[in-house]
């Protein structure tokens, strides 16, 4: 498990980079839909990473709900990582990527007259453990996938 956790650390971090990336390319670029939705993708990467790992030590054997196990384990940390930097970065470092973000959304069509854009620590913490919820799905879609019990 302590392999497993230096994944999730990783898989953290690597997503970090991944929005810093963006983020000096173009401010605006992080609330962009797809790269925010993009570090779904970084985390999927250190998820399956962490399934393949622990199975090549088990010589390429792992049960469905071990490999669900060490999925959710890494995005669990990733995704930890991932709040605590958005929140830093839309509340304290960036505050203006919330004007970019609330103009993305207009530009979609969307109405925003009654939304509060105000970053709190509450509305992350709400948004962190909803994500979990989608993070086990996909836990157990690769855990299903990634399987080799014989």
């Amino acid at each position: 498990m302590q392999s497993t956790r230096l994944i999730g650390i990783y898989t953290g971090l690597a997503i970090i980079v991944y929005l810093l990336i963006f983020y000096f390319i173009d401010h605006s670029l992080v609330v962009n839909p797809f790269v925010y939705w993009g570090t779904l993708l970084v985390a999927g990467i250190g998820m399956a990473s962490a399934v393949k790992k622990v199975r090549s030590e088990q010589g390429e054997r792992i049960e469905k709900r071990d490999a669900l196990k060490i999925a959710f384990l890494v995005y669990v940390i990733a995704m930890a990582f991932f709040y605590v930097f958005f929140f830093a970065m839309l509340r304290y470092i960036d505050p203006s990527l919330v004007e970019f973000q609330k103009a993305a959304m207009e530009k979609a069509g969307q109405d925003v007259s009654g939304v509060d854009f105000t970053m709190t620590i509450g509305k992350t913490i709400s948004g962190y453990i909803i994500s979990l919820i989608g993070g086990f799905l996909v836990s157990y879609l690769m855990a299903t996938v990634m399987k080799r019990d014989h």
